[in-house]
């Protein structure tokens, strides 16, 4: 089985642009606090450091909901198994997700917390996958627009395997030689890769 890859995005990149998104941050609500909100759990190495990037106050939440069932594909179903754990009435709020793909769960998240009534909501992603989107759905703050392929890294999971939570985006052909055994060693800390048909 070919076990070639192509490096989507590389760690410097991903560093650099989101130091440059918490920095727009930083800008727009300098004087205030503002609760970020992760989408447990790709969002959480995004989240922090994103968080620790940002120069005025945070504070840090997290939900947890999902269209992801098994396997590469969208289920078109979301579920939601973890709530926030105060009320966000009158609060800056900015929902942190790893990725944006058909925009099914965040649309239903977006609603759900429009309702709670916090002084402003607003959306920051770390990928973007436009060609995907099925509902109306625009992330204030995007760091990468992305084809559609299938990633992996930098938080984004492959069947909830945590050997692959931190740091690399590699695509399924990869993972499945490196999970057989047919290919030793883990990919690149810190860079994404993707799932390319042309790469086999």
């Amino acid at each position: 089985m070919n076990t070639k890859i192509e490096v989507l995005i590389p760690e410097e990149d991903i560093r650099k642009r989101i130091s440059e998104m918490a920095a727009e941050l930083s800008e727009k609500y300098k004087g205030e606090e503002v609760l970020l909100v992760g989408i447990l759990t790709g969002s959480v190495f995004f989240l922090a450091e994103l968080a620790q990037k940002m120069t005025i106050p945070v504070e840090i939440d997290f939900m947890a909901a999902s269209s992801y069932g098994s396997g590469t594909e969208s289920s078109g179903r979301v579920l939601i198994t973890k709530d926030l754990a105060r009320s966000i009435e009158g609060d800056h709020v900015i929902i942190v997700e790893d990725i944006v793909d058909t925009g099914q769960t965040l649309h239903l998240l977006t609603e759900m917390l429009i309702e709670r009534n916090p002084a402003s909501l607003e959306l920051a992603v770390l990928l973007n996958k436009p060609s995907r989107r099925k509902v109306c759905l625009d992330a204030d703050y995007i760091g990468f627009d992305i084809p559609d392929a299938f990633v992996v890294g930098w938080g984004l999971d492959y069947d909830f395997l945590s050997q692959f939570s931190w740091g690399e985006v590699s695509h399924k052909r990869y993972l499945n030689d490196y999970l057989t055994g047919k290919l030793e060693g883990s990919p690149a800390r810190g860079e994404l890769y993707n799932d390319d048909p042309r790469l086999g």
